[in-house]
């Protein structure tokens, strides 16, 4: 992971967004209802192909159950976060990654929204 960084077309650290969608949009509702969708990504590379989120996690974890469980929670952000990066920079996310430093893993986890 640490090469791909190093190899990327552009980086992008601490990358703050806003953007305006809606409820449908971002949890797939029926609302048409305007959101304010703010955050902070930790790493975005920009590939070829696509861009490559990067969020670590400081979460303590012993087991892959606990990672599991985890990343499940996490979900719901990363999915924001590929909304919100794939509109500012019009291009699909390809990948997102957890990486929990405690255990020194990156863990590829679905987004939910590779448009």
């Amino acid at each position: 992971l640490g090469l791909r960084i190093l190899r990327a077309e552009k980086l992008h650290r601490e990358f703050r967004f806003s953007i305006l969608c809606t409820g449908k949009e971002l949890f797939n509702t029926p609302s048409d209802e305007k959101i304010l969708l703010q955050g902070v990504v930790d790493c975005c590379l920009e590939e070829p192909d696509g861009l490559v989120i990067i969020d670590y996690k400081t979460d303590f974890v012993r087991t892959d159950e606990d990672i599991s469980q985890r990343c499940a929670l996490y979900q719901s952000q990363i999915r924001a976060y590929s909304l919100g990066l794939s509109r500012i920079f019009n291009k699909p996310v390809k990948e997102t990654i957890l990486y929990f430093l405690s255990r020194n893993r990156a863990i590829p986890v679905s987004s939910y929204n590779r448009e």
